[in-house]
């Protein structure tokens, strides 16, 4: 095993319709590798790079529009495997072409038509394992996250008895049946009606006694799903989480919720994403102990926004290399910053923005030290009457072209905040006197 990878546990490899073992491209192998999934990993799960003829040896084009199955169907390829069979019923592929659906979406995967909702197991998840109610079960959307999460366990916990399933989505666990029911015109269509219950191959899995960890993205907890399940516990992928669990508690399971947080800018963030980012013990750490038996949706809806505080070790400060900003007034005033100056009253701060001003205007050196980035620029000013202004700005000597000013932009100083502008460049803010 030149990868490292234990693979004791693993099930002999199912049995395949595809004529070659699985390759992935180097397209692929790199898809795979920012979602923190090695090439070996992958393969021995059955993933591969499918070309078009082999997609269409399955029927995939049956699943797209007639104007759209001359482009060229290519794309990673997720085997969905029976496992009393030991061999590939159904398949998931995300095609490396978009396609155009008609009813004008455009789909990340494709499935084939005609195949149910199946559970998608990485090449470590055994019968053994799955019948056994003393094995963990984490649960999770989509198959790049089951993969990711799946080798995280072998590595790090390679004496811990899991299993790991990915779903076709947050509603990919459960169901509704279809029945053929009436509408007001007068016609006929087929709905999800009915009580929901778990998809066949959840459903064939003994949960009683079992502890289950549904790991979904970070989005489940937005603001948007909480109000959509607030309203109703069936509604976005919040309701969606809710019955799942509800579902796999009805059979006897102990369901933990783990919670993924957001990152710094807000996107959401998947296991995948996580373990990439943070690594593997800490994705561990996070799915042993940051958990909840049910999420807290009032939390969710009036949670405050997030604190601007960013903590880093200086260490990596240093490695990072932050790019060194653009400065208006070197080393004092970045483009579309702040400079602030604070003193006690009479030493000088209006001064100090007026000939920041003027160097600007001028594009001289301020203070004969700082250099500057010429360009026009405007002082903002409500304590000082015009008169004595006029006096100020004759002390200075010639006035520059360039440099305008607002005398009194309002009466209240809380609202206006004397500053110096650089249209949009940046600012100076003189502070109250202290």
């Amino acid at each position: 095993m030149a990868s490292g990878i234990a693979l004791e546990n693993a099930k002999p490899r199912a049995v395949s319709p595809f004529r070659f073992p699985p390759s992935l491209s180097s397209q692929h192998e790199e898809e795979l590798k920012k979602r923190a999934i090695s090439k070996e990993f992958a393969l021995a799960s059955g993933v591969r790079t499918a070309a078009d003829n082999e997609l269409r040896g399955l029927n995939f084009q049956a699943s797209l529009p007639i104007a759209e199955r001359k482009k060229g169907l290519q794309g990673i390829c997720f085997p969905y495997v029976d496992l009393e069979l030991n061999a590939e019923s159904a398949w998931r592929i995300k095609p490396d072409t978009s396609f155009t659906m008609s009813d004008g979406s455009h789909p990340k995967y494709l499935s084939r038509i005609g195949d149910k909702v199946r559970a998608y197991y990485p090449h470590t998840t055994t019968p053994d394992l799955l019948f056994d109610p003393k094995t963990n079960v984490v649960i999770t959307e989509g198959e790049y996250k089951a993969l990711a999460i799946a080798e995280a366990l072998q590595k790090t916990e390679p004496k811990r008895k899991f299993a790991d399933i990915g779903l076709q989505g947050v509603n990919g666990g459960w169901r509704r049946e279809k029945r053929v029911v009436p509408t007001p015109d007068g016609g006929k269509e087929k709905k999800s009606v009915g009580p929901a219950r778990l998809i066949d191959d959840l459903q064939a899995i003994d949960w009683k006694k079992r502890t289950a960890y549904i790991c979904f993205d970070s989005d489940i907890a937005s603001k948007k799903h909480a109000s959509s399940f607030k309203r109703s516990k069936y509604a976005g992928a919040w309701g969606a989480e809710f019955v799942l669990a509800e579902l796999l508690r009805a059979q006897g399971a102990e369901v933990r919720i783990v919670e993924i947080p957001d990152n710094d800018n807000g996107e959401k963030v998947g296991a995948d994403d996580y373990i990439a980012k943070y690594g593997q013990f800490a994705f561990l750490k996070l799915l042993w102990n940051n958990w909840t038996a049910k999420r807290d949706v009032d939390k969710a809806l009036y949670r405050p926004n997030p604190e601007a505080l960013v903590f880093i070790e200086a260490r990596e400060l240093v490695k990072v290399k932050p790019p060194r900003p653009v400065f208006v007034i070197d080393r004092l005033l970045p483009e579309g910053g702040t400079m602030i100056v604070a003193a006690s009253p009479k030493v000088g701060k209006s001064g100090i923005a007026l000939n920041a001003a003027k160097a600007v205007a001028t594009g001289e050196d301020f203070w004969g030290i700082f250099p500057v980035r010429q360009g026009r620029c405007v002082y903002v000013q409500t304590e000082i009457p015009a008169w004595a202004m006029a006096e100020r700005l004759k002390l200075m000597g010639a006035c520059p072209t360039g440099c305008s000013l607002i005398l009194r932009a309002s009466s209240s100083w809380e609202a206006t905040m004397p500053c110096f502008g650089l249209r949009n460049l940046g600012r100076i803010h003189l502070h109250p006197p202290l």
